[in-house]
């Protein structure tokens, strides 16, 4: 049984929301608190007793899943490709890293259950399926539907063999990213993390947005967040500066730096070590913001802060259509997802209507990206790779 269908969550109501999201945490407390409970048991009759009396009896265990390969690992966990042994079905298992058993289950993941529990059914967006037990109180494992490779290590194999999307294709890409980012927004979220290996791509060409641990819910204008968030490369000025107070614009900003990532034969456009390199590269491929641009923002910079950026105020001109090569309309659409002022940037909504999409060459269909053929010979390539690592 999913645990996480039971939930129902209203996305119009916040006390409903905020009410959903406390029942989750508690209602995972007590699996936790059961498992716990089960493993410290020695009769088989008492353990039995538990699970059918028990929310934990609700949830499978890992020894349910056949074990084919480790597909990743990340900052909260290793990934897993299994075959589930009730239906057969190929899914992805994430096992959810606990470094510290006093801090028992981490706060990722219980958002991640909550916000993809709100996501549910939507194409662009991996599917989440269950929360399987293994065999200790630390081993919990998270299920999720099966997608061949991400686009950062399918662009890498692809190197290795001199292959590369058409801008068709990166079109097909971008517009099913937009898709995935509308309806977030739509319902109040904020990624906070995307990037290319957080874009998932099946055998039919779908694309997913994956990987929802930083993500938040979006419903309080002035409400904090940390600004520590968004791998460097895709960070926007706001968060590069260290405000507190963002808004869902921040993902904006990272699909125009993937778009670009993508016109630029898969080589990221910002690729920055540290906060203020980042910065100054910003400032020269896009010129530096004027007062107008950024004036509300401006005045919120530290003054030592505001010092050191005014080093790269010579940089004036937008260098996006030398560097990319693109046309007149894919340079506007990246200057309105790109743009200074988060209140200026364009929606995911409006963008996936914007004249670049219309132009030739045409978006593909999903199952026409011409790569779909050797999908699975790059995912082979990478479960290899994985292996070596070993």
């Amino acid at each position: 049984m999913h645990i996480v269908s039971k939930i129902e969550i209203s996305t119009n109501n916040l006390f409903h929301k905020q009410l959903s999201q406390l029942f989750l945490i508690q209602f995972l407390s007590k699996i936790i608190k059961q498992i716990t409970q089960l493993y410290q048991m020695e009769q088989e009759e008492d353990k039995k007793k538990l699970l059918e009396q028990s929310l934990f009896g609700q949830c499978r265990f890992i020894g349910e899943f056949t074990q084919i390969h480790q597909l990743g690992e990340g900052t909260f966990g290793k990934v897993y490709k299994a075959q589930d042994k009730k239906n057969n079905e190929i899914v992805a298992v994430k096992q959810v890293k606990i470094h510290d058993e006093r801090e028992g289950f981490p706060v990722t993941s219980v958002r991640e259950i909550k916000l993809l529990s709100e996501l549910q059914n939507h194409p662009n967006i991996v599917q989440f399926k269950e929360v399987v037990v293994g065999q200790n109180q630390n081993s919990i494992f998270l299920i999720f539907e099966y997608c061949q490779m991400d686009i950062a290590n399918l662009i890498f194999r692809m190197d290795q063999e001199r292959e590369y999307f058409s801008e068709s294709e990166i079109k097909c890409i971008i517009l099913q990213l937009l898709n995935g980012v509308q309806h977030m927004h739509k319902q109040y979220q904020m990624h906070r993390d995307i990037k290319l290996s957080n874009v998932l791509i099946n055998d039919k060409g779908v694309v997913k947005i994956a990987d929802f641990g930083l993500a938040r819910e979006y419903n309080k204008p002035n409400k904090p967040y940390t600004p520590k968030v968004v791998t460097l490369w895709y960070r926007s000025p706001e968060l590069l500066l260290e405000m507190e107070q963002y808004t869902t614009s921040i993902d904006i900003w990272s699909v125009g730096c993937v778009l670009a990532e993508l016109l630029n034969k898969g080589q990221p456009i910002f690729p920055g070590d540290t906060e203020m390199k980042q910065f100054q590269l910003i400032c020269e491929l896009i010129g530096y913001p004027t007062r107008y641009e950024w004036n509300e923002y401006y005045s919120q910079v530290k003054k030592e802060v505001r010092k050191e950026l005014e080093k790269f105020s010579g940089f004036k001109t937008n260098n996006l259509q030398k560097q990319l090569k693109c046309s007149e309309n894919c340079l506007k659409l990246l200057q309105k997802m790109l743009a200074w002022d988060p209140k200026k940037r364009i929606s995911a909504e409006k963008a996936m209507s914007h004249p670049y999409f219309s132009e030739n060459p045409k978006p593909t269909l999903p199952g026409q990206i011409k790569i779909l053929e050797r999908l699975n010979y790059y995912a082979k390539k990478n479960q290899e790779a994985q292996e070596r690592k070993k």
